[in-house]
């Protein structure tokens, strides 16, 4: 892919949403748990349609915040990025995923990036303040088997998938990632 991108070429439109979570992470650098937006939804299509027209082939629905806190915005934001041509990438922390909106982002081509910090429910809780690791962990297996289905190997026998997990080590879970590695 570097290849096919000039060095004035737009390749992906990285865009925020207005913040909410369900969460209450340590690491967040957010004070409040909601913000409002002044962008209205015509003007985020518009820079989306943009940004294709620009040579863009990714738009980027990072996770400050929770997107699917505002689940229909996201989703138009998606549709509308797959209209005119681009795969999205959705970095979620996984509480609102469920098998029908998994199914839907992997037959949209959505890359869905899920947090996953800790597989012990204790220090799950500690880190993220939020108490339904239980659910999460059945999200996240969900994911899982429902996006193997889109991986392939590549010539150099790499496995090439459109689902990914961040982790953001500490002093808390640092003994943890060989067993987050295994749980993917």
């Amino acid at each position: 892919v570097d290849e096919q991108i000039g060095e004035d070429d737009l390749s992906y439109i990285v865009m925020n949403l207005p913040f909410g979570c369900n969460y209450s992470c340590s690491k967040c650098y957010r004070d409040e748990n909601k913000s409002f937006d002044s962008i209205e939804l015509d003007t985020r299509l518009d820079v989306i349609s943009q940004a294709k027209d620009f040579g863009a082939r990714v738009l980027c629905i990072p996770g400050e915040g929770e997107p699917l806190t505002n689940r229909d915005l996201t989703m138009k934001l998606i549709d509308h990025a797959k209209g005119v041509g681009l795969i999205s990438i959705l970095y979620t922390n996984g509480s609102f995923l469920n098998q029908d909106t998994i199914d839907e982002l992997f037959n949209k081509n959505v890359t869905l990036i899920t947090s996953l910090d800790s597989l012990n429910p204790e220090t799950y809780l500690k880190l993220t303040g939020f108490e339904g690791f239980d659910k999460v962990r059945r999200n996240l297996e969900n994911v899982r088997e429902t996006y193997k289905a889109g991986n392939r190997i590549r010539e150099n026998g790499l496995i090439e998938t459109r689902w990914g997990v961040i982790t953001i080590i500490n002093q808390y879970n640092k003994g943890e990632i060989p067993a987050i590695k295994e749980f993917c």
